[in-house]
């Protein structure tokens, strides 16, 4: 930021008193009324300082309340088979569908695929399954929350997989947006994963998952 316009010089005064901790998590910045009898400046210069520290996610607006510093507080979630349900306490939705084009490239012989869907706060997580597999486990073909993590019914399936997982950081879409319920500027983790046959190397199962950036924190064990 240049900090050649009255805004700017605004915005990177507040930022200032953000990183020195003038002003803390959960803090009111000051409002436009006040920014404008501090500074001298029109409302709307003082509506684009306090903007542009929304839009960077800095601070985070509350309707009928004013402007605050932005907290963030991540949740720590396992990433691994062995982690934690991404079922339990959510919104679960089953069917079988058309695979979007990355699932047939990566399991090309599916003749039916179903798909796990499971929504919670602050994340979603979508796992397209081979029919084979759901056989296997008939527990993952009902709407009923799996309260285990993915070890436990891989093991009474039978089921020894190679597990691959890829994570990367963007910006969500607008629907991801809405069903994270995400504030302005806030980027999505998202976790790419197969669960391939041990033995055949075929891919039985992907997941898909999406976190809200400003709420979690992935782990992942590390193998040698």
């Amino acid at each position: 930021m240049s900090a050649g316009h009255e805004w700017e010089k605004i915005a990177r005064d507040l930022l200032g008193r953000i990183e020195d901790g003038t002003y803390g998590a959960g803090d009111q910045l000051p409002s436009e009324n006040e920014l404008q009898a501090r500074h001298g400046v029109a409302r709307n210069t003082a509506q684009r300082a306090l903007a542009w520290l929304v839009n960077r996610g800095y601070a985070e607006p509350r309707p009928k309340k004013g402007v605050f510093v932005r907290g963030y507080d991540r949740q720590l979630v396992d990433a691994g088979l062995g982690g934690e349900s991404r079922e339990a306490g959510a919104r679960v939705e089953v069917g079988i569908v058309e695979p979007p084009g990355f699932v047939v490239v990566l399991m090309p012989d599916a003749i039916e695929v179903v798909r796990r869907r499971a929504i919670r706060p602050g994340r979603i997580a979508d796992v397209y399954l081979a029919a084979e597999l759901v056989e296997r486990a008939p527990e993952l073909r009902g709407p009923k929350p799996l309260q285990e993590p993915d070890a436990a019914w891989l093991g009474r399936a039978g089921l020894g997989v190679a597990h691959e997982a890829t994570f990367i950081a963007r910006m969500p879409s607008e629907e991801e947006e809405r069903l994270l319920g995400l504030l302005p500027a806030t980027p999505v983790l998202e976790q790419f994963s197969t669960l391939a046959d041990e033995q055949e190397g075929r891919v039985l199962a992907v997941i898909v998952e999406l976190y809200a950036g400003d709420r979690t924190a992935l782990r992942a064990t590390l193998a040698r």
